[in-house]
């Protein structure tokens, strides 16, 4: 049996399968809509001339308060008006995945002739649904965090630095890019980390910097949607960044992927790296 809450910036939720007297009734918007437009030429309509577009998603239902409906929708409503962030949980299986969302609108009708309130519901979403639980995935030292700094010229010599760093293999699992949360605890000298497809070639995002960080400092990069920011010891550090790439890392679906951070300087650090898969529809 399906189920769904909803939870705050806090991790406390209420629980919408009438446990507590609240139940989501009739939900909608729960599967995919894309706006694909396509040329017209002479019989057959050839996808795309404007790029793949997702309008904003929402989710709508009734939700219906049942044991002292009046005081139990009063909390309710006080509750989510106080939280600075809003996620619905949706666990059609047992696995539970979240979206960011926020109220659209919440209608107050009569108590019926079961002395039930059923109030029309919608959450506009802010993100797709990602696994509540992101998967965790180890770094392991590598020796060949290449970094070169001239390219072969008319005598086919070329120069680079060969300094160790850390590494792992990854793929995206959902519908569209998966984001990444890295978190970094050390000594590192002008940074690099760098995601780069394993069999095109392509990079997928590098965050470049330019500053050493303490032994006791953290570097923190997310690329979740909606929420990418770079930290150093919790405050931005975006100024730091190289904007001359892209420093949002998301990892493709569509191939395996090297993740390489590098450092100038020998790097004494720890490494915690967890991967949101983003899916349309579960």
């Amino acid at each position: 049996m399906r189920k769904f809450f909803i939870e705050n910036e806090k991790g406390e939720r209420y629980s919408l399968n009438n446990e507590t007297g609240i139940f989501l009734d009739s939900p909608s918007g729960l599967g995919q809509t894309m706006s694909v437009v396509s040329a017209d030429i002479h019989k057959g309509f050839f996808k795309d001339i404007s790029g793949d577009t997702e309008p904003q998603s929402s989710i709508a239902g009734d939700l219906v308060f049942t044991k002292n409906a009046y005081a139990v929708y009063r909390t309710f409503v006080n509750w989510i008006n106080r939280a600075k962030e809003l996620y619905l949980i949706y666990s059609p299986d047992g696995t539970e995945y979240r979206r960011k969302v926020i109220i659209d609108y919440i209608q107050k009708t009569q108590l019926d002739s079961l002395r039930w309130l059923r109030c029309p519901v919608s959450f506009q979403c802010l993100t797709p649904f990602y696994k509540a639980k992101a998967t965790a995935l180890n770094m392991d030292d590598t020796s060949d965090a290449m970094r070169y700094d001239y390219t072969y010229d008319e005598n086919l010599r070329y120069s680079a630095s060969s300094i160790a760093g850390m590494s792992c293999e990854l793929q995206g699992q959902g519908h569209i890019p998966s984001a990444i949360s890295f978190r970094c605890n050390g000594y590192l000298a002008f940074p690099e980390l760098t995601l780069t497809g394993q069999d095109t070639g392509n990079i997928y995002g590098k965050l470049k910097m330019n500053l050493t960080t303490g032994r006791d400092q953290v570097l923190y990069l997310c690329s979740k949607y909606g929420e990418t920011s770079v930290c150093i010891d919790g405050t931005d550090a975006l100024s730091y960044v190289d904007l001359s790439f892209d420093p949002w890392i998301r990892v493709p679906n569509t191939e395996k992927c090297a993740l390489v951070l590098s450092s100038d300087d020998d790097m004494s650090v720890s490494v915690e790296l967890l991967m949101y898969d983003y899916y349309r529809t579960v």
